[in-house]
Protein backbone atom coordinates (compact mmCIF):
# COMPACT_ATOMS: atom_id res chain seq x y z
CA UNK A 1 0.00 0.00 0.00
CA UNK A 2 1.21 3.49 -0.79
CA UNK A 3 0.79 5.65 2.28
CA UNK A 4 2.09 8.63 0.36
CA UNK A 5 0.87 11.10 2.94
CA UNK A 6 0.57 10.80 6.68
CA UNK A 7 -3.00 12.03 7.03
CA UNK A 8 -4.85 9.18 5.27
CA UNK A 9 -6.40 7.69 8.40
CA UNK A 10 -7.45 11.09 9.73
CA UNK A 11 -9.39 12.10 6.63
CA UNK A 12 -10.75 8.98 4.97
CA UNK A 13 -14.15 9.20 6.66
CA UNK A 14 -14.62 12.72 5.28
CA UNK A 15 -14.02 11.82 1.64
CA UNK A 16 -16.22 10.31 -1.02
CA UNK A 17 -15.31 6.79 -2.10
CA UNK A 18 -15.52 5.00 -5.43
CA UNK A 19 -14.32 1.96 -7.44
CA UNK A 20 -13.11 1.15 -11.09
CA UNK A 21 -13.43 -0.83 -14.88
CA UNK A 22 -12.75 -1.09 -18.67
CA UNK A 23 -15.24 -1.17 -21.48
CA UNK A 24 -14.95 -0.99 -25.21
CA UNK A 25 -13.87 2.51 -26.22
CA UNK A 26 -16.55 2.59 -28.89
CA UNK A 27 -19.31 2.23 -26.28
CA UNK A 28 -18.16 4.99 -23.95
CA UNK A 29 -18.99 8.68 -24.18
CA UNK A 30 -15.58 10.13 -23.38
CA UNK A 31 -15.71 13.65 -21.96
CA UNK A 32 -11.92 13.99 -22.19
CA UNK A 33 -9.15 12.26 -24.13
CA UNK A 34 -5.82 13.80 -23.19
CA UNK A 35 -2.12 12.93 -23.37
CA UNK A 36 -0.76 10.71 -20.63
CA UNK A 37 2.29 12.53 -19.27
CA UNK A 38 5.10 10.99 -17.24
CA UNK A 39 5.80 11.99 -13.66
CA UNK A 40 8.81 9.91 -12.60
CA UNK A 41 7.15 6.84 -14.06
CA UNK A 42 3.64 7.54 -12.75
CA UNK A 43 0.83 8.53 -15.13
CA UNK A 44 -0.21 12.16 -14.96
CA UNK A 45 -2.21 14.78 -16.87
CA UNK A 46 -2.33 18.53 -17.08
CA UNK A 47 -5.00 19.72 -14.65
CA UNK A 48 -6.31 22.86 -12.98
CA UNK A 49 -7.68 22.89 -9.42
CA UNK A 50 -10.19 25.72 -9.08
CA UNK A 51 -8.58 28.88 -10.47
CA UNK A 52 -5.10 27.67 -9.65
CA UNK A 53 -2.32 27.28 -12.19
CA UNK A 54 -2.44 24.49 -14.75
CA UNK A 55 0.11 21.86 -13.80
CA UNK A 56 0.86 18.17 -13.90
CA UNK A 57 -1.39 16.04 -11.69
CA UNK A 58 -0.42 12.48 -10.81
CA UNK A 59 -3.34 10.07 -11.25
CA UNK A 60 -3.31 8.09 -8.03
CA UNK A 61 -5.57 5.07 -7.63
CA UNK A 62 -3.91 4.30 -4.29
CA UNK A 63 -4.95 7.36 -2.32
CA UNK A 64 -8.25 8.87 -1.14
CA UNK A 65 -7.15 12.51 -0.96
CA UNK A 66 -6.32 14.71 -3.91
CA UNK A 67 -3.58 17.20 -3.03
CA UNK A 68 -2.65 20.77 -3.76
CA UNK A 69 0.42 22.43 -2.35
CA UNK A 70 -0.23 24.94 0.43
CA UNK A 71 1.07 27.67 -1.89
CA UNK A 72 -1.81 26.97 -4.30
CA UNK A 73 -4.58 26.70 -1.71
CA UNK A 74 -6.04 30.19 -2.17
CA UNK A 75 -6.16 29.98 -5.96
CA UNK A 76 -7.64 26.49 -5.77
CA UNK A 77 -10.54 27.82 -3.70
CA UNK A 78 -9.67 26.91 -0.13
CA UNK A 79 -11.58 29.09 2.32
CA UNK A 80 -9.71 28.00 5.45
CA UNK A 81 -12.88 26.83 7.21
CA UNK A 82 -12.98 23.10 6.43
CA UNK A 83 -10.45 20.87 8.12
CA UNK A 84 -9.40 17.23 7.90
CA UNK A 85 -7.46 16.79 11.08
CA UNK A 86 -4.72 19.40 11.00
CA UNK A 87 -5.04 19.90 7.24
CA UNK A 88 -7.11 22.33 5.19
CA UNK A 89 -9.86 20.63 3.21
CA UNK A 90 -11.76 21.95 0.19
CA UNK A 91 -13.84 20.64 -2.71
CA UNK A 92 -12.66 22.50 -5.82
CA UNK A 93 -13.72 21.69 -9.35
CA UNK A 94 -10.83 20.16 -11.29
CA UNK A 95 -10.46 20.67 -15.04
CA UNK A 96 -8.76 17.99 -17.15
CA UNK A 97 -8.91 18.71 -20.86
CA UNK A 98 -12.55 19.33 -21.72
CA UNK A 99 -13.99 17.73 -18.59
CA UNK A 100 -14.71 19.33 -15.22
CA UNK A 101 -14.60 17.01 -12.24
CA UNK A 102 -16.94 18.59 -9.72
CA UNK A 103 -16.32 19.00 -5.99
CA UNK A 104 -13.15 16.95 -5.68
CA UNK A 105 -12.19 16.36 -2.00
CA UNK A 106 -8.76 17.93 -1.74
CA UNK A 107 -6.22 18.50 1.01
CA UNK A 108 -3.82 21.43 1.27
CA UNK A 109 -0.45 19.83 1.94
CA UNK A 110 3.25 20.68 1.71
CA UNK A 111 3.38 18.62 -1.45
CA UNK A 112 6.43 20.30 -2.94
CA UNK A 113 8.43 19.46 0.18
CA UNK A 114 7.80 15.75 -0.48
CA UNK A 115 8.62 16.23 -4.17
CA UNK A 116 11.90 17.89 -3.23
CA UNK A 117 12.74 14.97 -0.92
CA UNK A 118 12.00 12.46 -3.69
CA UNK A 119 9.08 10.97 -1.77
CA UNK A 120 6.46 12.01 -4.35
CA UNK A 121 6.63 12.08 -8.15
CA UNK A 122 7.57 15.46 -9.59
CA UNK A 123 4.20 17.11 -10.15
CA UNK A 124 2.11 20.09 -9.10
CA UNK A 125 -0.93 18.14 -7.92
CA UNK A 126 -2.12 14.67 -6.98
CA UNK A 127 -5.49 13.52 -8.34
CA UNK A 128 -6.85 10.65 -6.24
CA UNK A 129 -9.51 8.16 -7.32
CA UNK A 130 -12.57 9.78 -5.61
CA UNK A 131 -12.26 12.59 -8.18
CA UNK A 132 -13.68 10.14 -10.75
CA UNK A 133 -16.79 9.09 -8.86
CA UNK A 134 -19.39 7.53 -11.20
CA UNK A 135 -17.07 7.87 -14.21
CA UNK A 136 -14.93 5.51 -16.26
CA UNK A 137 -11.21 6.30 -16.43
CA UNK A 138 -9.05 4.61 -19.01
CA UNK A 139 -5.27 4.62 -18.66
CA UNK A 140 -3.97 3.71 -22.10
CA UNK A 141 -0.30 2.96 -21.53
CA UNK A 142 0.02 1.70 -25.11
CA UNK A 143 -0.98 4.95 -26.83
CA UNK A 144 -0.14 7.18 -23.84
CA UNK A 145 -3.66 8.58 -23.48
CA UNK A 146 -5.97 9.17 -20.52
CA UNK A 147 -9.71 9.06 -21.18
CA UNK A 148 -12.43 10.17 -18.77
CA UNK A 149 -16.09 9.44 -19.38
CA UNK A 150 -19.14 11.52 -18.70
CA UNK A 151 -20.88 10.77 -15.41
CA UNK A 152 -22.58 7.39 -15.78
CA UNK A 153 -26.23 6.99 -14.88
CA UNK A 154 -26.64 3.41 -16.13
CA UNK A 155 -24.43 0.30 -16.16
CA UNK A 156 -21.74 -0.01 -18.83
CA UNK A 157 -20.56 -3.29 -20.35
CA UNK A 158 -17.22 -4.60 -19.11
CA UNK A 159 -15.52 -6.19 -22.12
CA UNK A 160 -12.54 -8.49 -22.52
CA UNK A 161 -10.51 -9.39 -19.42
CA UNK A 162 -12.67 -8.09 -16.62
CA UNK A 163 -13.06 -8.39 -12.85
CA UNK A 164 -14.82 -6.77 -9.91
CA UNK A 165 -13.52 -3.94 -7.78
CA UNK A 166 -14.10 -3.35 -4.09
CA UNK A 167 -13.22 -0.54 -1.70
CA UNK A 168 -12.29 -2.12 1.65
CA UNK A 169 -10.28 -0.13 4.13
CA UNK A 170 -6.53 -0.60 4.19
CA UNK A 171 -6.40 -2.50 7.44
CA UNK A 172 -8.82 -2.13 10.31
CA UNK A 173 -8.27 1.61 10.70
CA UNK A 174 -7.12 2.66 7.25
CA UNK A 175 -8.72 4.55 4.37
CA UNK A 176 -10.90 2.91 1.71
CA UNK A 177 -8.81 1.85 -1.26
CA UNK A 178 -9.31 0.11 -4.60
CA UNK A 179 -8.98 -3.68 -4.50
CA UNK A 180 -9.51 -5.97 -7.50
CA UNK A 181 -10.46 -9.59 -7.97
CA UNK A 182 -9.30 -11.49 -11.03
CA UNK A 183 -5.54 -11.61 -10.44
CA UNK A 184 -3.52 -14.72 -9.67
CA UNK A 185 0.09 -15.57 -8.83
CA UNK A 186 1.49 -18.98 -9.85
CA UNK A 187 -2.08 -20.04 -10.64
CA UNK A 188 -3.50 -19.14 -7.22
CA UNK A 189 -6.20 -16.43 -7.07
CA UNK A 190 -5.44 -13.25 -5.14
CA UNK A 191 -7.20 -10.01 -4.29
CA UNK A 192 -4.98 -6.98 -4.75
CA UNK A 193 -4.91 -3.25 -4.39
CA UNK A 194 -4.37 -1.53 -7.75
CA UNK A 195 -1.98 1.38 -7.28
CA UNK A 196 -0.90 3.63 -10.14
CA UNK A 197 1.90 5.25 -8.14
CA UNK A 198 3.52 2.05 -6.90
CA UNK A 199 6.36 1.65 -9.40
CA UNK A 200 6.89 -2.06 -8.73
CA UNK A 201 5.24 -5.22 -9.96
CA UNK A 202 3.33 -7.45 -7.49
CA UNK A 203 3.76 -7.10 -3.72
CA UNK A 204 2.46 -9.94 -1.53
CA UNK A 205 1.72 -9.12 2.12
CA UNK A 206 2.91 -11.22 5.04
CA UNK A 207 -0.48 -12.70 6.00
CA UNK A 208 -0.89 -14.27 2.54
CA UNK A 209 2.58 -15.77 2.07
CA UNK A 210 1.87 -19.20 3.52
CA UNK A 211 -1.54 -19.73 1.92
CA UNK A 212 -0.09 -18.86 -1.49
CA UNK A 213 2.83 -21.25 -1.08
CA UNK A 214 5.39 -18.46 -1.29
CA UNK A 215 7.39 -19.08 1.89
CA UNK A 216 10.56 -19.89 -0.03
CA UNK A 217 10.27 -16.84 -2.27
CA UNK A 218 9.66 -14.61 0.75
CA UNK A 219 13.11 -15.51 2.11
CA UNK A 220 14.75 -13.56 -0.71
CA UNK A 221 17.76 -11.48 0.29
CA UNK A 222 17.78 -9.03 -2.63
CA UNK A 223 16.40 -5.62 -1.65
CA UNK A 224 14.84 -2.93 -3.85
CA UNK A 225 13.78 0.53 -2.69
CA UNK A 226 10.57 2.28 -3.70
CA UNK A 227 10.67 6.02 -3.16
CA UNK A 228 6.92 6.73 -3.38
CA UNK A 229 5.76 3.94 -1.06
CA UNK A 230 5.27 4.80 2.62
CA UNK A 231 7.64 7.74 2.25
CA UNK A 232 10.33 5.44 0.82
CA UNK A 233 10.72 1.78 1.83
CA UNK A 234 12.74 -1.33 1.03
CA UNK A 235 11.10 -4.52 -0.27
CA UNK A 236 12.47 -8.02 -0.69
CA UNK A 237 12.68 -9.00 -4.35
CA UNK A 238 12.05 -12.52 -5.62
CA UNK A 239 10.24 -13.84 -8.71
CA UNK A 240 6.92 -15.43 -9.63
CA UNK A 241 6.45 -18.19 -12.18
CA UNK A 242 3.42 -16.31 -13.53
CA UNK A 243 1.13 -13.38 -12.84
CA UNK A 244 -2.26 -13.54 -14.54
CA UNK A 245 -5.48 -11.56 -14.81
CA UNK A 246 -8.85 -13.10 -15.66
CA UNK A 247 -7.11 -16.32 -16.63
CA UNK A 248 -4.61 -14.75 -19.06
CA UNK A 249 -0.93 -14.69 -18.16
CA UNK A 250 0.37 -11.12 -17.94
CA UNK A 251 3.97 -11.99 -17.09
CA UNK A 252 6.21 -15.02 -16.56
CA UNK A 253 9.32 -15.20 -14.36
CA UNK A 254 8.24 -11.78 -13.15
CA UNK A 255 9.51 -9.72 -10.21
CA UNK A 256 7.68 -10.50 -6.98
CA UNK A 257 8.05 -8.44 -3.83
CA UNK A 258 7.56 -8.98 -0.11
CA UNK A 259 7.42 -6.39 2.68
CA UNK A 260 10.13 -5.40 5.10
CA UNK A 261 9.16 -3.93 8.50
CA UNK A 262 8.77 -0.42 7.04
CA UNK A 263 5.91 -1.38 4.73
CA UNK A 264 2.35 -0.81 5.96
CA UNK A 265 0.26 -3.97 5.77
CA UNK A 266 -3.55 -4.38 5.50
CA UNK A 267 -4.23 -6.72 8.44
CA UNK A 268 -4.89 -9.64 6.09
CA UNK A 269 -7.85 -7.93 4.41
CA UNK A 270 -6.41 -8.61 0.92
CA UNK A 271 -3.34 -10.33 -0.47
CA UNK A 272 -1.17 -7.76 -2.19
CA UNK A 273 -0.71 -4.69 -4.35
CA UNK A 274 -0.13 -4.51 -8.07
CA UNK A 275 1.71 -1.56 -9.51
CA UNK A 276 2.86 0.05 -12.71
CA UNK A 277 5.01 -2.81 -13.98
CA UNK A 278 1.87 -4.96 -14.27
CA UNK A 279 0.05 -2.14 -16.11
CA UNK A 280 2.88 -1.21 -18.46
CA UNK A 281 2.10 -1.73 -22.17
CA UNK A 282 -1.59 -2.33 -21.40
CA UNK A 283 -4.88 -0.45 -21.39
CA UNK A 284 -6.35 -0.39 -17.88
CA UNK A 285 -9.92 0.82 -17.48
CA UNK A 286 -11.46 1.64 -14.13
CA UNK A 287 -15.24 1.95 -13.87
CA UNK A 288 -16.04 3.91 -10.74
CA UNK A 289 -19.78 3.52 -11.37
CA UNK A 290 -20.07 -0.24 -11.82
CA UNK A 291 -17.03 -1.22 -9.75
CA UNK A 292 -15.15 -3.23 -12.35
CA UNK A 293 -11.68 -3.23 -13.86
CA UNK A 294 -10.64 -4.39 -17.31
CA UNK A 295 -7.20 -4.89 -18.82
CA UNK A 296 -6.43 -5.04 -22.53
CA UNK A 297 -3.12 -5.87 -24.16
CA UNK A 298 -1.75 -4.76 -27.52
CA UNK A 299 -2.84 -8.12 -28.96
CA UNK A 300 -6.38 -7.70 -27.63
Amino acid sequence: MIFRTGFAVAIFSLLATAACADVSSASVNWAADVPMLDCDGAPCVDAQFGQGPVGRAVIDSGDVASLVDVADEKAAGFGGKEKAGAYDLAHPDVTVGSVVLNSVPTIGYKLQDDVAKGEMPRSRYLLAYPAFKNRIVQLDFIHRRVRISVVLTAPAACDGMCASLHTPTFGKAGPPIIVADGFSVNGKPITVQVDTVYTGNLLIYTASIEKLGLAKEAQAQEIERFAFTDGGVNMKKSSAQSIAFDGRVMAQDAPLYFPTPGVHEPDGMFDGTVGLVVMRDKIVTFDFHDKTISIATASG
